[in-house]
């Protein structure tokens, strides 16, 4: 079911703002993590706090290769916290901890750069912003990427 992620690839299909807003991606702190020997492939299970609105929740990640086991807990990550949740073998995985393959292909963790409330979302104060009145001409609306990184720096 994972994609092959391939850096030359094109991007994909254009999304209207309405549908990236309904993918809830929260950031939370690794509470636990222990192996997962019943895995097709390589993964660890975590438990992830996503503050006191979401709680803990369960992952599977298939991150063995550059995150060992050992170094997890009290790492935060980011996940996707409204996607149903997905048997994965003998576990229930309630959450999609996001992640980017490296150069090898071996997943690296999506994670914030410093730290931040458990609960987080990268939607939290993302609001459209206001169209410019036609009366200024060199006025413009601000990209998604500007929003994004405005509201991640607050």
């Amino acid at each position: 079911m994972h994609v092959t992620h391939d850096p030359t690839a094109a991007a994909a299909p254009t999304i209207d703002f309405n549908t990236f807003l309904a993918v809830d991606i929260r950031v939370g702190t690794i509470v636990d993590a222990k192996p997962f020997p019943e895995a097709r492939k390589p993964a660890w299970r975590l438990w992830i706090d996503f503050g006191a609105a979401i709680g803990v929740r369960k992952s599977s990640a298939q991150i063995t290769e550059n995150h060992p086991l050992e170094t997890l807990v009290g790492q935060q990550v980011a996940a996707v916290v409204n996607f149903p949740p997905r048997q994965i073998g003998p576990v229930v995985s309630e959450v999609l901890t996001l992640g980017f393959p490296d150069a090898d292909g071996k997943v690296v963790l999506m994670q914030p750069s410093k730290p931040v409330p458990n609960g987080c979302s990268s939607r939290r104060r993302l609001r459209k912003p206001p169209i410019a009145s036609s009366s200024s001409s060199t006025a413009q609306r601000p990209g998604l990427t500007q929003i994004l990184f405005a509201n991640i720096s607050d």
